[in-house]
């Protein structure tokens, strides 16, 4: 359990991940293994385990600030100081 010090998990097929986030389940099964690669997920059958959530949310929250064009995001740049 995460309480015990392990790792969060979620309980979800990539279809049902695929569903909540609007997406097709190629989609998330391509981001999962990604993330897996990176040591950010372990994912086994119908569960996804949360292994580095700082990294894990460190990236998402760029990434969406890529794809909506806030300041700061990769290629956008920051508001000046003056």
């Amino acid at each position: 359990m995460a309480g015990d010090g392990e790792p969060p998990v979620a309980y979800a097929t990539h279809q049902e991940l695929a569903d909540a986030a609007g997406t097709v389940r190629q989609v998330v099964t391509r981001t999962l293994e990604d993330w897996r690669r990176q040591g950010l997920v372990a994912t086994e059958r119908g569960q996804v385990r949360l292994l580095d959530a700082e990294r894990l949310f460190a990236q998402v929250e760029g990434h969406a600030a890529h794809l909506t064009g806030l300041p700061g995001a990769a290629g956008v740049p920051a508001a000046s100081a003056t």
